[in-house]
């Protein structure tokens, strides 16, 4: 499932909601360079919303 949430450049924290039997395997961005630090045990991510550019987030689960 995908969300487009159009937000002003900045710095933003993500968190995912838990699912039960699944948990979080990996986080990536794109454009490179936009995915700051990751926790996989509290499910947040951080990344840069650049001027003028769409950012996109990926929250990669795997069975638990």
């Amino acid at each position: 499932m995908h969300w487009a949430i159009p937000v002003p450049a900045g710095t933003y924290t993500v968190a995912e909601g838990s699912v039960a039997g699944y948990a979080l395997a990996g986080v990536t961005s794109a454009p490179p360079g936009t995915l700051g630090t990751f926790n996989l045990g509290t499910q947040t991510a951080n990344f840069t919303v650049n001027p003028g550019i769409d950012t996109t987030a990926d929250f990669v689960n795997a069975p638990s």
